[in-house]
């Protein structure tokens, strides 16, 4: 039996930004931002979820601030427009802190992207079960 799936609201999210920065298909997006298309695909029907540390990664291709889009991504609503200056200052650090070129090294990154994602586990958790009710 095939399903035919629609967007989840951070994926409507995403592809709203893919087209404001000039790209016609999910597929050009992740090509540019060094992603497989499979993965961008998965991340707008809600099969997966990006990380934080994904999300700042291809911020930069999409012409978004990452704040805005890890807030939009991990947002209970994220269709919701939440003004920069109400993003928690945390989520900001933390995108910052994730980026390749943080100062903080790589061992650090990597251990700070492990906490975060057991952090964010229960509620994605929460979250998936909500979304099939």
């Amino acid at each position: 039996m095939n399903q035919e799936r629609t967007p989840t609201q951070f994926g409507l999210y995403l592809l709203r930004a893919m087209a404001n920065a000039g790209y016609s298909n999910p597929s050009r997006f992740a090509r540019a931002a060094g992603r497989d298309p499979s993965v961008v695909h998965r991340w707008i029907y809600g099969i997966t979820v990006p990380t934080a540390k994904a999300l700042a990664e291809v911020a930069p291709t999409l012409g978004v601030p990452e704040a805005d889009l890890i807030a939009a991504a991990f947002s209970s609503d994220p269709d919701d427009t939440v003004p920069r200056d109400h993003v928690p200052q945390v989520a900001a650090e933390l995108a910052q802190m994730l980026r390749p070129d943080s100062p903080l090294s790589d061992e650090d990154r990597q251990f700070l992207g492990v906490m975060t994602e057991r952090l964010v586990a229960p509620y994605r958790s929460l979250m998936r079960k909500r979304r099939s009710a």
